[in-house]
């Protein structure tokens, strides 16, 4: 219903065996990864050549014994709030919106005086979609 195509579990103990067999056997062209430092050696193993890793969170964790030989693969960060002027970027998403071309998944509304929980939410995960906390 959210558009995937192939859907993977992250604790299958064998992913990349899962992720090349969708690909394949190329690798995935583009990751983009808000956990790097928990997924960059996956990341790194399931790429394909001169595949790109993006990720939304901080900064590039050190690359040690990471499976890059024979790869040209770029790894690069980005920020979420990249641009300075939001309405632009707003205006069209709300467009997006009215037209029904962009839907967000709601996992859970909270009142204000839930925000605590709301929070605890967050750190904890294991969730889909988002988390909206109304006043």
């Amino acid at each position: 219903d959210l558009g995937a195509v192939v859907a993977f579990d992250y604790d299958s103990e064998t992913l990349a065996d899962e992720i090349y067999e969708a690909t394949d056997g190329e690798g995935v062209d583009v990751i983009l990864d808000h956990r790097l430092d928990d997924y960059l050696g996956l990341d790194l193993t399931v790429a394909a050549q001169n595949g790109r890793i993006v990720t939304i969170t901080g900064g590039i964790p050190a690359v040690e014994d990471a499976p890059l030989q024979h790869k040209e693969v770029t790894v690069r960060g980005m920020a979420i709030a990249n641009t300075p002027e939001r309405r632009p970027v707003l205006r069209r998403i709300a467009r997006l919106v009215e037209r029904g071309d962009l839907t967000a998944e709601i996992a859970e509304t909270y009142d204000f005086e839930a925000v605590g929980e709301a929070h605890r939410a967050v750190t904890e995960g294991g969730y889909v979609g988002k988390l909206v906390v109304r006043p």
